[in-house]
């Protein structure tokens, strides 16, 4: 069912692109199945197109909250999201975590790196790695709004 609404999803986007329709109006945050124009993607996010991977550190403000930045190198990041498959029939992200705590992120994926989809995605264990995949071709990946997961609640939503 959600490869079915992602393919879907994934389709409109193409279609509203051709109808000019996704550069005329601002995108709806309470609706997490309406596209996303990548101006309009959550402060603080990171985008990759796979040809490299995405190095960053996971940041804890005084608030306790969390946020996404650069790292330098692979040495140096806490998080590590890189395509470790992509053509026409899947694509899979590796997503490896430093982090002391299990990981939420918010993923959303484009064909062209302008229109975006926010997508489920799984918790990332503490010290540890997730996959994502995509029964189509990513060609773009934003990654946003690093939260702790609460003690038990490693479900994939």
């Amino acid at each position: 069912m959600n490869a079915l609404r992602h393919l879907l999803l994934i389709t409109v986007l193409i279609a509203a692109s051709a109808c000019s329709w996704l550069g005329t109006s601002a995108p709806t945050t309470a609706d997490p199945d309406a596209p996303v124009l990548s101006k309009d993607l959550p402060a603080g996010n990171q985008r990759s197109d796979g040809s490299i991977a995405l190095y960053l550190k996971v940041e804890a403000a005084a608030d306790g909250s969390l946020a996404l930045a650069d790292a330098e190198d692979e040495a140096s990041a806490t998080l590590i999201l890189s395509f470790t498959q992509r053509d026409e029939a899947q694509t899979m992200v590796s997503l490896k975590s430093a982090f002391a705590r299990p990981l939420k992120l918010d993923l959303y994926i484009s064909p062209d790196g302008e229109h975006y989809v926010y997508t489920s995605s799984c918790p990332v264990l503490a010290k540890g790695s997730s996959f994502e995949s995509w029964p189509h071709a990513v060609a773009w990946i934003a990654i946003a709004n690093p939260r702790a997961v609460p003690d038990g609640e490693m479900a994939c939503r």
